[in-house]
């Protein structure tokens, strides 16, 4: 079945059925939690954004983990050679994102202090290098095990 969000998906099917699945357990997470926010709000006063934004960044965290430890991204890598090789790919990746994050940054907040710029850019970077490496390591494992059987 096709639909609008089939734009956004792998063409590999496995793949597909596996995020399909992430991005449903994340909705009902995110669900779940305005729930418990809807509860909550009777107690403790709770503003629209706060509420709004910790639904989107529990759906979008809960995808991002479980994408990132399922071990499906890399499916080539199953060598030391290869895993070597990876690395570094990601951390050249990681370096070029940086320095794209830092130039975007400065475009749109002219005003900000530099050391600001930079440092929201090196943890950027920290982020998506922890995320790519996670990724990775979860691949290589997954796909080791898949050749020792």
């Amino acid at each position: 079945m096709k639909s609008w969000i089939s734009v956004f998906l792998p063409k590999d099917e496995y793949k597909e059925k596996k995020i399909l699945f992430f991005i449903a357990e994340g909705s009902m997470i995110a669900m779940l939690g305005l729930i418990m926010m809807l509860i909550a709000s009777s107690f403790v006063d709770l503003s629209l954004q706060v509420v709004l934004l910790a639904a989107v960044a529990l759906n979008a965290g809960y995808i991002t983990v479980k994408y990132t430890i399922s071990g499906m991204e890399f499916t080539d890598v199953a060598s030391r050679t290869s895993f070597k090789r990876e690395v570094k790919g990601i951390i050249f990746g990681t370096i070029r994102f940086a320095i794209i994050f830092f130039i975007l940054q400065v475009l749109m907040f002219r005003g900000e202090e530099w050391s600001t710029l930079v440092a929201v850019a090196i943890i950027a970077g920290v982020f998506w290098f922890m995320i790519s490496y996670v990724s990775l390591r979860s691949s290589f494992k997954k796909n080791k095990n898949l050749l020792d059987e």
